[in-house]
C-alpha cells in the first residue's frame, strides 16, 4: 500500500492570483481570452515530485501548458481552484491528502 499524496498548502500568491483571475471573469467557459499562467514565480515540486509548490499544477499540466488551448487551459485552472480549496496553511494545519478527490 502506497502513502496518499499530500497536496501543498496554496501559497498566498497563488491564492491571490486565482481571486484576480476569475474576478476578470476569465475562468468562464465564454471567456473571450485565454487565462493567464497560474505560475507565481516559486518553480519547484514538492517532495514526493507530485505538483509544483507555487501553482500547484502536476507535471504533466506543467507540460501541457504552453500547447494547451483556452478550454484546457481554464481546465488545469479548476484543478487549481480544487486543490486549494481543499488545504490550508501550512503554519495553521498540515496538507490533505488526495486520495478522495477525483479529478478528469
Amino acid at each position: 500500500m502506497t502513502a496518499p499524496h499530500m497536496i501543498p498548502a496554496a501559497p498566498p500568491a497563488l491564492l491571490q492570483k486565482l481571486q484576480t483571475v476569475a474576478a476578470q471573469g476569465l475562468l468562464r467557459p465564454d471567456a473571450s481570452e485565454p487565462p493567464p499562467s497560474p505560475c507565481v514565480s516559486v518553480c519547484r515540486m514538492d517532495a514526493q515530485r507530485q505538483y509544483c509548490i507555487g501553482c500547484l499544477r502536476t507535471l504533466d499540466e506543467l507540460r501541457a501548458w504552453g500547447a494547451a488551448d483556452a478550454d484546457a487551459k481554464r481546465a488545469i485552472w479548476g484543478h487549481i481552484q480544487q486543490r486549494s480549496a481543499c488545504t490550508t496553511r501550512a503554519d495553521t494545519a498540515p496538507a490533505v491528502s488526495t486520495d478522495h478527490i477525483s479529478l478528469p
